[in-house]
């Protein structure tokens, strides 16, 4: 309520172009609710169990090169018997599955990159 009479206090005292930037302005991000500011939170690599979680994390990634390995090795048979044999259908899911292979494959290597991208876009709103 304080809000509003302070809104129509600036509007009779300095005029609408001056409330209209009150309007647009907004609380202040670094307010908190009680008019104090917010903590500023940093990532802890030091919390109980981080080691943990990391090595899990890298051994996903390992299995994940490993399955990205094997379904570009399986689709390269499935394309060549499928041509050799004349079966376009086969011919078409190995290379189908060759590209899937190599394209999770990118995501899975490039994740702790993309993952940093969009915490550090995050971080700079």
């Amino acid at each position: 309520m304080s809000q509003l009479l302070d809104l129509a206090h600036h509007t009779l005292a300095s005029g609408w172009a001056d409330a209209h930037s009150v309007i647009l302005a907004g609380p202040s991000p670094t307010a908190g609710p009680g008019g104090g500011h917010l903590p500023d939170v940093k990532v802890d690599n030091t919390a109980p169990g981080a080691s943990a979680f990391t090595t899990i994390v890298g051994a996903l990634m390992f299995y994940g090169l490993l399955a990205g390995l094997a379904g570009l090795i399986l689709g390269a048979i499935a394309f060549g018997l499928g041509k050799y044999l004349g079966n376009h259908h086969a011919s078409t899911g190995g290379r189908v599955g060759m590209f899937a292979s190599m394209a999770a494959t990118v995501v899975v290597g490039g994740g702790s990159a993309l993952i940093n991208w969009a915490f550090n876009l995050g971080a700079s709103i």
